[in-house]
């Protein structure tokens, strides 16, 4: 029988959401995953905190 572990290992086109992505944990969070080429969403409390983790997203995404 399949676990649910198994199944969450076969979605290789996830979207990871992190809340919280201009504070101290999600920024890490979602760099790490950047920097692993996974999909990101960023939702941040302040726009100025996010906007260099969305430059770097937006430069990743435009590499083949």
């Amino acid at each position: 029988m399949n676990s649910h572990k198994d199944a969450a290992a076969v979605a290789t086109d996830a979207t990871y959401v992190i809340v919280g992505a201009s504070g101290n944990t999600g920024s890490i969070i979602a760099n790490s995953l950047l920097a692993e080429g996974r999909k990101v969403r960023a939702v941040g409390a302040m726009r100025g905190g996010c906007s260099a983790l969305c430059a770097k997203a937006r430069k990743r995404s435009r590499q083949p």
